[in-house]
């Protein structure tokens, strides 16, 4: 039975205004960059300032910070000295802990959730049945998430976590590709689409699906963006039709001969 409250309490709500030079950024590349995002939150930030504060822990004196780091980036273009943070813990661990179990609030990704889960493998000690319980999942769910970070190569990992190949496009199309062609065939595709724009997932298709789809669908994801949010991922008309226009794109690509793949 899984017993994770919706919303585990904090240590402290008390919100600070902390120096970004004094914030410990250890954990920036457990989150994944999105430029696209960044930039509507700059612009958000530069006229309304950031209305939600950073999250981290504070560990004797040092304040780490764990969620927040699109938001720090924005501040640091927009020549900002302070930002507000907030403490969710008196540790690491603890704090880590406490994002994982909110997860749904905070909208951690998979593969964010599997940096995470491998800090508190590797740094905090913890077996997998510790990790299962301190987070309040079970041991599947926390192997499964293990697992997809072990498989990727240093660069697929690169590409997701700095945002220069959609995640969702290489989770749930071309991952599936890696035991057929194998892990040198999968890192060669994502090399030579990396970066570009028309890059399979990226299309206006697969964003927003056919008006017919959306018309459908009952629910609407943030500001529009793939995938739908509704409970019914199985058979969102609007998943259906992206997907399909992603797995179009993906075998065309596929098809050509290995060495002259491109998103032309």
């Amino acid at each position: 039975m899984n017993d994770r409250p919706e919303h585990p309490e904090r240590r402290s709500s008390t919100t600070a205004l902390v120096e970004v030079a004094q914030l410990d950024l250890r954990y920036e590349g457990c989150r994944l960059r999105s430029p696209a995002a960044e930039a509507r939150l700059l612009s958000a930030i530069a006229a309304s300032g950031i209305q939600e504060p950073l999250q981290g822990v504070d560990v004797a004196g040092v304040r780490i910070l764990l969620n927040g780091f699109k938001r720090l980036r924005c501040a640091q273009k927009l020549h900002l000295a302070t930002v507000p943070f907030v403490a969710l813990a008196a540790d690491e661990t603890a704090g880590i802990v406490w994002l994982l179990r909110a997860s749904n609030d905070h909208a951690l990704s998979l593969l964010e959730q599997a940096r995470f889960l491998d800090e508190l493998k590797g740094t905090g000690g913890l077996s997998l049945a510790e990790i299962a319980q301190q987070v309040g999942r079970s041991p599947a769910w926390v192997s499964l998430r293990l697992g997809v970070l072990a498989e990727l190569s240093p660069l697929v990992c690169g590409a997701l976590f700095d945002g220069t190949f959609p995640v969702y496009s290489y989770l749930y199309t071309l991952r599936p590709f890696r035991r057929l062609n194998g892990a040198a065939a999968i890192d060669e595709f994502v090399a030579a689409l990396r970066g570009k724009n028309s890059v399979p997932g990226k299309s206006s298709s697969w964003r927003t699906g056919s008006s017919a789809a959306r018309s459908r669908c009952g629910s609407r994801s943030a500001k529009g963006i793939w995938p739908c949010r509704c409970n019914n991922s199985r058979s969102c008309p609007r998943i259906r039709t992206g997907a399909a226009s992603l797995n179009a794109g993906w075998s065309r690509i596929w098809s050509r001969p290995r060495g002259s793949w491109s998103a032309s």
